[in-house]
């Protein structure tokens, strides 16, 4: 089963093997389908507990949080984005 979960700037896909993790990014100007929007493959993983963990971990090295409180405030939120994400209905 083939599965194709985006969060935000994260898609998560798998295959027979693995799961990636890709992140959004944006063509340049010079490109021929510039301002377009792609999806590049930023790590490989053998679970799907590690990809969500890798989700977490990137988010928090993009965060601008300076303190203890501020980073797990920050955990806190992303936690809650992952879980309304990944609900079932």
């Amino acid at each position: 089963m083939a599965i194709h979960i985006e969060i935000e700037d994260w898609l998560i896909t798998s295959d027979s093997l693995s799961f990636t993790l890709n992140q959004k990014k944006q063509y340049g100007e010079k490109s021929k389908t510039a301002g377009e929007y792609y999806y590049a493959p930023v790590g490989y993983y053998s679970t799907f507990e590690s990809v969500i963990k890798a989700v977490l971990d990137k988010q928090l090295m993009e965060s601008n949080a300076q303190s203890l409180e501020e980073i797990l405030k920050e955990i806190t939120d992303i936690k809650q984005k992952l879980k309304y994400f990944l609900t079932v209905e």
